[in-house]
């Protein structure tokens, strides 16, 4: 969770943004240290745990990119969401050119653009907010591996990132609409699969037993 102890504020971050723009070498290193183990464990969600090695050496490199570029960084409005959006396109560039499939996402996104319009709120959006509050993060941990990656991307940046549905839109290239139906099918299918688990007392037939 972000703390105000932990992370810049928008504000703050938006000077080192403006600093790095004009050349100042050592935003860059604050810049690093701020997100690096964030951008980190977000990419393990991305690639699998197994790809550490893998999204390290992503991040490194787009770190080394954006001291070339720096110039670039005075037109982003919002860096953060830059930063996670740029490394999560990276990470994809990276697995599909060593030939790993299945990304579920992509084709996701292909076959449901149509219902990206905006809309107005649903009772599947208020389940969402309702359902969320009684799943505790240690349960969300334990089922988000079982998940699709484009729904544990956005239950990752949405409970463990604390982004809105905007913002995670935004990483994700996708409405706030898709972003809020990702949430809702992953969370009433973990749902679905807790009370498997814990199925409800049955009544006892002993009454019949004993008469």
């Amino acid at each position: 969770m972000k703390t105000p102890s932990t992370y810049q504020s928008k504000e703050e971050l938006k000077k080192l943004a403006q600093r790095l723009a004009k050349g100042d070498t050592t935003a860059i290193d604050i810049l690093y240290r701020l997100y690096f183990k964030r951008l980190q464990s977000y990419g393990r969600q991305i690639a699998g745990t197994n790809q550490g090695d893998l999204v390290s050496t992503v991040i490194q490199e787009f770190y080394m990119w954006l001291v070339k570029n720096h110039q670039k960084m005075a037109t982003i409005e919002d860096f953060e969401l830059y930063l996670f959006k740029s490394v999560r396109l990276n990470i994809l560039n990276t697995l599909k050119k060593q030939q790993q499939k299945d990304f579920v996402a992509k084709k996701y996104v292909d076959t449901t653009r149509h219902t990206q319009a905006k809309t107005a709120p649903s009772p599947e959006e208020q389940l969402i907010d309702q359902e969320s509050e009684q799943l505790q993060k240690d349960l969300i941990a334990q089922e988000l591996n079982k998940l699709p990656t484009y729904q544990k991307e956005v239950l990752y940046l949405r409970y463990f990132q604390n982004y809105s549905y905007k913002e995670i839109g935004t990483i994700l290239s996708v409405s706030e609409q898709v972003a809020r139906n990702y949430a809702y099918r992953a969370v009433k299918g973990m749902k679905g699969r807790m009370k498997e688990k814990n199925p409800p007392l049955k009544e006892s037939n002993d009454r019949s037993s004993q008469q």
